[in-house]
């Protein structure tokens, strides 16, 4: 008899479009999958450990789940991100993004291998998620500070106001996995791996069969969008050039038929400031780039001399004035952008220069993170670290320079 199966969603988008796979993995091999954690026999936990309070949730979240006594699975960054932590869970076996086929060996003897599976293009609502989530914290975290609390009402407000009033449902495009980045305080791109790209004409199929089924808006996503091609020779702009060209033979043949619905829009997720400084000649030079309604780029911070540190591979001149072409040849994209607070040896004239050059650049929101350190990166074994209390000074600052400039900022991805 096949086993119940319960799975715990958390994480980015990026992991939650990989457990939508999974499901339809055990869909397909004659799984049932439950609602309640209680009621299976084996329970998929989803970590992510971007930063500390992510990290601190997805252990929570795995001590809540051994209390089942079910056999359980570890997806996710957590493992290879904070080993040290993980030890915890010894026991408790883990499949990481970079090697996601092998979720198979927890689900031996089946007619449909993973591989076969296409890749999921939309996130299941879960919304109700986000107060189990708050429980469960508050079960493992009692005397949890105010300030937490202060700095991420914004996204919990903003979670809440989607449950009960849907926004548009995005049609993702994940088109590829891990990164070539450098960047000293990251360990993601040990879960991650190297790059892997998606062919060119199996991303357009995936646009094409989203259009056929009604959807609008496409968000392009990947570990970096801009590593795009990188492993097949191709890049970013040609993918672009080949996805336009398809939504405007989509459009073109709705307008024939009588039934012009929606313009069909673009929005691209996370790509590294590194991708699209040298990228942006070309992009805006794609004459349907009009169709791109938002850019998510995280400049991580102002300063130069904190960039080099972050071994970032840019300059904050030159992100700002790849902003500046973008907003004067196409305003109607919305850029947006994350920064990251208390970065070792970042002094006040750093902290001020992120602060301006965030204002300068006319971001729609920014992402404000604090630095904390992860296992085996470059960035943790700098000796210059900000104090604690100073970062929680700087990130009171920063919500408050925002907010005063007009700029929406969050504790977390909204």
């Amino acid at each position: 008899m096949k086993k119940r199966v319960f799975i715990e969603i958390a994480g980015c988008n990026r992991r939650k479009l990989d457990i939508e796979t999974i499901h339809s993995y055990l869909k397909n091999n004659g799984y049932k999958l439950v609602s309640h954690a209680e009621d299976a026999d084996k329970i998929i936990v989803t970590t992510c450990a971007f930063k500390k309070l992510e990290e601190d949730e997805s252990v929570q979240r795995i001590r809540y789940f051994r209390k089942y006594n079910s056999e359980m699975v570890v997806y996710g960054c957590l493992p290879d991100i904070a080993r040290e932590r993980y030890k915890e869970f010894a026991d408790v076996p883990k499949v990481s993004p970079q090697e996601i086929e092998k979720i198979e060996q927890f689900f031996p003897g089946n007619m449909k291998k993973y591989s076969e599976i296409a890749d999921s293009n939309l996130m299941s609502s879960q919304n109700g998620n986000i107060f189990k989530s708050i429980a469960r914290v508050m079960q493992t975290r009692p005397k949890m500070d105010l300030e937490f609390w202060r700095l991420t009402r914004v996204s919990i407000r903003k979670k809440f106001m989607d449950t009960i009033s849907p926004p548009v449902t995005p049609y993702y495009l994940f088109i590829c996995r891990g990164c070539v980045g450098k960047c000293s305080y990251c360990a993601i791109r040990r879960a991650i791996g190297s790059v892997c790209s998606k062919p060119i004409a199996t991303v357009v199929e995936e646009l094409q069969r989203g259009i056929r089924n009604g959807y609008r808006d496409f968000t392009i996503l990947g570990d970096d969008p801009g590593c795009y091609g990188i492993d097949l020779g191709s890049s970013l702009p040609e993918l672009m050039k080949a996805l336009f060209t398809a939504a405007a033979e989509a459009e073109r043949s709705e307008s024939a038929m009588n039934s012009i619905k929606k313009i069909i829009a673009f929005h691209i997720n996370e790509i590294h400031p590194k991708f699209l400084i040298p990228y942006i000649e070309e992009l805006l030079a794609i004459e349907r780039f009009s169709s791109v309604h938002s850019i998510l780029c995280p400049i991580q911070s102002g300063s130069n001399r904190i960039l080099e540190l972050m071994q970032r591979e840019h300059t904050a001149e030159q992100f700002e004035e790849t902003v500046k072409k973008i907003h004067a040849r196409q305003p109607q994209i919305s850029i947006d952008t994350q920064i990251i607070i208390g970065y070792p040896f970042e002094t006040e004239e750093d902290f001020q220069k992120t602060l301006e050059c965030v204002v300068r650049c006319q971001f729609n929101y920014v992402v404000i993170f604090p630095y904390d350190d992860k296992d085996r990166t470059e960035s943790s074994l700098l000796t210059e670290k900000v104090p604690p209390k100073i970062i929680e000074k700087r990130m009171r600052k920063a919500f408050q320079y925002f907010a005063h400039a007009g700029i929406t900022a969050y504790y977390k991805c909204p």
